[in-house]
């Protein structure tokens, strides 16, 4: 080992700078690594924080084929087979005009069916009014009018949007103009990361979005763990063609 590191010494004292840089490289490739390793990591958690706040707290899912689900079999699946957390959803990706045309992912739900999935509807936020009453009005419009939408704090505030601006979405060659009826505010930095991409619709306005008028995209569901197995069995004998069902 001795004579390793006389020699190891005499190479270096001969060659100082190249071994200057050989070292140097080595730091560098350990610290590409490390940071290719950190990106991914926070690549994944955002992915995942995306995908909660998409899915909540779905168990299973019921997804259609290319052209979806017809919306009479979610019909099926709350009234004849009695599941009663179930919830259809629409979900496509737009691009927002004013937003730099960038990519957002339309959500469109049922109020009624969302209660027990995501808590979105229950923190909106209208022209600085959180009172009961300007949350139950911006319901009262996300359900009975066409084109109205709910965009995440972080994104009405990088763009300097707000409550009774406007909209341009578009979805594939298909223009829609929408009109931002209250913000969507959580708790923490995290869960608005989550949220920033989010363009939530009512149902009826994104099939109009995207020309998908009787189909939805899915239907989310919340299973008791000790009935799962049974009720899936009973989704998979009345499937649509294209169609599948399974855990989340």
């Amino acid at each position: 080992m001795s004579i390793i590191l006389r020699l190891a010494e005499r190479t270096i004292s001969r060659r100082f700078f190249q071994s200057l840089l050989f070292i140097f490289g080595i730091a560098l490739g350990v610290a590409m690594i490390i940071a290719i390793d950190v990106a991914n990591g926070s690549a994944k958690r955002a992915f995942h924080l995306s995908t909660a706040s998409i899915t909540g707290a779905t168990t299973h899912q019921i997804i259609g084929g290319v052209s979806g689900l017809p919306s009479e079999f979610y019909h099926y699946v709350r009234a004849e087979l009695g599941i009663p957390f179930s919830a259809p959803v629409i979900e496509e990706y737009v691009r927002v005009a004013e937003f730099d045309n960038q990519v957002m992912r339309l959500l469109g739900v049922d109020v009624f069916s969302e209660a027990p999935f995501r808590p979105y509807l229950n923190s909106i936020q209208v022209s600085n009014d959180d009172t009961s009453e300007a949350q139950f009005n911006a319901l009262n419009r996300f359900i009975a009018q066409s084109g109205t939408a709910l965009i995440s704090e972080s994104i009405a505030g990088r763009y300097g949007y707000q409550t009774g601006d406007s909209l341009t979405v578009r979805a594939g060659a298909l223009t829609f103009p929408i009109e931002i009826i209250g913000i969507l505010t959580t708790a923490d930095a995290v869960s608005q990361q989550a949220l920033d991409d989010l363009l939530l619709v009512d149902i009826a306005t994104a099939q109009e979005i995207t020309a998908k008028t009787g189909a939805i995209s899915r239907i989310d569901l919340i299973l008791p763990a000790d009935q799962a197995d049974a009720i899936v069995a009973q989704i998979q004998a009345q499937l649509p063609t294209g169609a599948r069902v399974g855990s989340v």
